[in-house]
Parts: structure tokens; C-alpha cells; sequence
């Protein structure tokens, strides 16, 4: 990481940042964080917006609006650098919410859906009070906070004020029944209802199957009314049924994607949401599907140790079907996982309010830590602490031994995903994966450099990562030598869908996508193949070299015929 310390003055005051506060970049700035504000230096002060936007923005007052605030100057020259924000840790992007699994991982009913999208209409109510439009409402411009009981809305500095018009808008929320460059409210009132649409169903109001459009036509689609209603269009299986939208907003949006009204959104009813069925998953196109059985809730995590299979659901942790530990009710907000424990049963792994504990399988605590993040890999847990990542194995030597060992130092801008830490080392995106006991890969994969990282998942030799940049979404897949020296890259344009794929233990790899399912043991001989049974929210697991897909808290044994 480059070595870099320089003082700013903020009004009267001197601040002095370093590396160790960085957080972000981009083309235009970087960004760097102390305690609850934020510092967006430009990397050329001449294209810093003007101090009298940034005047007109700060009237802005409310805490999920993370705006310009004050002017940020050289504490030398005294010229402005830049401009300070409120800052709030650990968010995610907002995106994350369309998918199925996410929502289900975190406990996110429609409910709080609802909850969610009041707040982000009464925040733009009072935006457009102030006579400010948003103009670029588009989903990357969101941060949910770790509670996820509010949107935070940033890239603020874009917005369009009294006196400078808006600098950014993405085409896929850009109203094309009006002239193109000329805003209004009811324009950024239909961007609202492109974001809110895909956070209730989980897709863009114009994308899905249609027989006269291919997948990447979508602004044809949009530029000819075309959405999601109209007659014909199929949807995913991975999407949330048309029921979980509210009535009055479900009647807006085909006001506003069907007949072309613009108009304000009232505000949404309650929706009342029937335990559904769920589907059966049955065989489908070159894949033969065999049911297996089911539990009372859904499956969230699946591991084999020992010869065992050991599944946690929302009610508890089972082996095989047998029920071995019942969770409370209390502990629906806490994360769960298991640690492997050789010749016994794992442990449980209990992450919850900064600290991650230790039980036994009959809730018998062994150790509670503090931690930022956890995440396992190979049957071990890993613990994000203090800019560190410590391994966490166990062994019986009479008695239970825990050893830990530091596997890898992190730069400060980081995000933690099952398998693999995501590093910004100031544009440039290192993965940290750890791949055996005691053995943990930093690589720097120049192919995502610059690039926003929205998700990614770490498993065998091979890492998918989903990511974004300049509004397009990517696919990116890389596969390791066996010490994670060299990779293989490939990376395809793609909509906004979860990463769901597995590593056998021969080399071959499945990987399911909203489209089709992708098999490969090298990335230059892949084999697609469409009309699959399993795609983005089935989640893959396996138990040696047998394929399982688990369709909310059905388990299914999948193979090609």
C-alpha cells in the first residue's frame, strides 16, 4: 500500500489523514474516513464541484442523506481539495436486497421491504422540498446500514440544485417519456419506482424473458413501454411473486409502466403474504433431479464432516434429519456456522453484536471472542479482527485445543464474503483467500481493478465475483493453481443475481445463474446449459463428489444424464 500522510483544514480546524483512514476511490476522487465523516479528496482539485453547489446541498438535513457538508482545503496552499460527508460503517449496497437470498440469510421479511421504501419516499419528499432532484435514483446509489432498517443515499454531489444541473444518470432509470437532459420531480419519481420494483420482486420493471427482445435489450424495452406486465413476459425463478407488492403500489406501478402515468406514489398499504407452497424442483433439460427430503424451515448452510451431513436451518442445526440443536427465538438476528473438529461433531460458530462464540453441539459455550466479521473456509473459521485475519481450528489432545494463527494482515478498505476478503488498496482489488490450514493467498487480480464489488464467493480453486462499473453489471470468474500462484480469468456482462456455484473435488465446477448453468474444470472449455432446473437461488452444495440443490428447505441430489 503506498505510503501517503498530508493535512487538510476543515473551517477552523487541522486534520491530518493517512492511508490507514482510506476507503474508496474512483476516476474522479478518493475518499478517506475518520470516526463519522468522511473526506473526498479529488485527485484533480479543477474538477471538484463548484463551493456554491456544495453550499446549495448542504441545506440537506437528514442522516440517511450522506451529502457535501463543508469544503475541504489544503492546509499549505490553502486551495480546496474537496468536501466532507457524513460516514456510516459497515453498509451494503442496496442491490443486495433484490436477490432471494440475501433477504432469506438476513431475516428481511416483506415487511421490512415496506419499512425500507416508506422511508426512501418520505427522503425524497423532503429532497424535492428543498427544490433538489436526485435525477440519478439508481440502485448503486443506495447503502443499506447494518441494521437494515435504513437507506443511506450517497453520491449526493451529482444531484441537480437551484443553480447546477444534475451530472450523472443511468440509463436504466432514465424516464424516456420526456425530453432527454430535462428532469422534474415525476422523473425521479419514476426512477423510484424502477428501484423499489426490483426490491420487492427482485428484477428491473423491463427486463425478464420476452419472446421479441433478447436479455440485453432491455432499453429497447424501455424505450417502447414494454415491462414486466406486459403479455407474455416470464420472469425468473429466483424473482418474488406480483403478491408481496402492496396493492396500492402494485396498482401505481402499472399506472406507471403500463399506461405511461407519472404521477407521485401513495404511500403502500400492507400486503398480506400466504405461506407458499414452494415449488418442486423435478428434472429439467440434460439434469436429473432426485428429491430427498425436507426440513421445517429453510436450509441455510449445509456441511460434511466425518461422513456426516450437518444442516443449519432457521430453527436449529441438524444431522442428517435428525434435529441436534434448537435455536431460540431470540437468535434470529445472529449468524451461524460450523466449525470442523476431526473424528467429532463440529462446533458451533455464533457471530452476533461484535462477538463470535464457540459451543458444542448440546449449547455448551467454550470460548467468546471478539470479532468484526467471520467467515469459514475449508471446515475452518476465520475471524476478521483489528485488521487481521486469524484462523480458528480445533483438536482433541485430551482435551479440546483452540489455535489460532494470524494467515493475513488486511489493507484498511475491505470487505468480508463467504470464503474471500475483498481488498481497495487504492483502485487496486486484491483477494485474500485462504485455501488449506495455515495457508492464505493475497493476489492482486488486475482484471477488477477500478471496479465496484457487490458480492463474491470463494470455494475449491475458484472465486466468482459480481461487480459493477460505469452502470454495468459483471459476472467475473477466476480459477487458482493449486497454491493460488496463477489464475484464469473470464468475465461476461450479465443482470444483477446471486452467486450460487460449487468446486467437486475432481476439478469440475457448477455454476448456476439466473440464465443457465455453467460446467467447467478449465474456463477456456466451458459447456453451457440452458432450461436447467437450478439457477441463482437454488443454493449448490455438495457432499464429495455429489451435486445437492436446496430449493428453500427442500435438498435435492442433481447429476447430468
Amino acid at each position: 500500500m503506498s505510503k501517503n500522510t498530508f493535512k487538510v483544514k476543515v473551517r477552523k480546524n487541522i486534520i491530518e489523514i493517512t492511508d490507514k483512514d482510506y476507503k474508496a476511490a474512483g476516476g474522479q476522487a478518493a475518499v478517506y474516513c475518520i470516526k463519522d465523516t468522511a473526506y473526498k479528496i479529488y485527485h484533480d482539485p479543477s474538477r471538484m464541484i463548484p463551493e456554491a453547489k456544495i453550499q446549495e446541498l448542504a441545506i440537506l438535513n437528514r442522516q440517511n442523506i450522506l451529502g457535501p457538508k463543508d469544503v475541504v482545503y489544503d492546509f499549505k496552499s490553502g486551495k480546496p481539495l474537496g468536501f466532507t460527508m457524513p460516514y456510516i460503517s459497515d453498509t451494503e449496497f442496496l442491490c443486495k436486497i433484490f436477490t432471494k437470498n440475501f433477504r432469506d440469510d438476513n431475516n428481511l421479511s416483506p415487511q421490512d421491504i415496506i419499512s425500507l421504501i416508506t422511508n426512501m419516499q418520505k427522503t425524497l419528499e423532503y429532497i424535492h422540498s428543498e427544490k433538489i432532484l436526485v435525477v440519478d435514483y439508481n440502485e448503486m446509489n443506495f447503502l443499506l446500514t447494518s441494521d437494515f432498517k435504513n437507506v443511506c443515499h450517497i453520491d449526493v454531489d451529482s444531484w441537480q440544485t437551484k443553480n447546477f444541473p444534475a451530472s450523472a444518470l443511468m440509463e436504466s432509470v432514465r424516464d424516456r417519456k420526456g425530453p432527454k437532459g430535462k428532469f422534474s420531480e415525476l422523473t425521479d419519481w419514476f426512477s423510484f419506482a424502477v428501484v423499489t420494483f426490483q426490491m420487492y420482486v427482485g428484477i428491473h420493471p423491463y427486463k425478464g424473458f420476452h419472446p421479441k427482445f433478447g436479455p440485453a435489450e432491455w432499453s429497447k424495452r424501455m424505450d417502447q413501454g414494454i415491462s414486466v406486465f406486459e403479455k407474455g413476459v416470464q420472469l425468473p425463478a429466483a424473482c418474488q411473486d406480483f403478491s408481496v407488492i402492496p396493492p396500492k403500489h402494485l396498482d401505481w406501478y402499472k399506472e406507471i409502466f403500463v399506461k405511461g402515468d407519472r404521477s407521485i406514489p401513495p404511500y403502500a398499504d400492507s400486503v398480506a403474504i400466504n405461506a407458499a407452497a414452494g415449488r418442486i424442483v423435478t428434472s429439467k433439460g440434460q439434469f436429473v433431479v432426485e428429491y430427498l427430503g425436507e426440513y421445517k424451515s429453510p436450509v441455510k448452510k449445509m456441511y460434511f464432516f466425518d461422513s456426516k451431513r450437518y444442516v443449519i436451518t432457521n430453527d436449529g442445526i441438524y444431522r442428517g434429519e435428525d434435529q441436534v440443536t434448537k435455536f431460540e427465538k431470540t437468535a434470529d438476528k445472529a449468524s451461524y456456522a460450523l466449525c470442523d473438529v476431526f473424528a467429532e461433531d463440529p462446533l458451533i460458530v455464533r457471530f452476533y453484536k461484535g462477538h463470535v462464540s464457540f459451543f458444542d453441539l448440546s449449547k455448551n459455550i467454550i470460548e467468546t471472542i471478539p470479532a468484526e466479521h467471520v467467515f469459514s473456509a475449508n471446515g475452518q473459521i476465520y475471524v476478521v479482527f483489528s485488521g487481521e485475519i486469524i484462523e480458528h481450528s480445533f483438536e482433541r489432545l485430551g482435551r479440546l485445543l483452540h489455535m489460532t494463527k494470524v494467515v493475513s494482515s488486511l489493507c484498511p478498505s475491505y470487505k468480508v464474503f463467504p470464503g474471500v476478503v475483498v481488498q481497495d488498496d487504492f483502485m487496486k482489488c486484491h483477494l485474500v483467500i485462504p485455501y488449506g490450514k495455515s495457508l492464505c493467498a493475497n493476489v492482486h487480480i488486475k482484471e477488477l481493478d477500478g471496479h465496484r464489488i457487490i458480492d463474491a464467493r470463494a470455494n475449491g480453486r475458484v472465486c466468482v465475483l459480481f461487480g459493477e462499473k460505469a452502470g454495468e453489471y459483471f459476472n467475473f470468474v477466476l480459477l487458482f493453481d493449486k497454491i493460488f500462484s496463477t489464475y484464469t480469468f473470464w468475465s461476461e456482462k450479465t443482470d444483477l443475481h446471486e452467486i450460487n456455484f460449487v468446486a467437486l473435488p475432481n476439478g469440475i465446477n457448477v455454476l448456476a445463474d439466473n440464465e443457465k448453468v455453467v460446467v467447467f474444470s478449465d474456463l477456456k472449455n466451458r459447456k453451457d446449459f440452458m432450461n436447467a432446473p437450478i439457477n441463482a437461488s437454488t443454493r449448490l452444495f455438495n457432499e464429495g463428489m455429489t451435486v445437492l440443490s436446496v430449493d428453500d428447505n427442500k435438498i435435492y441430489k442433481v447429476k447430468m444424464s
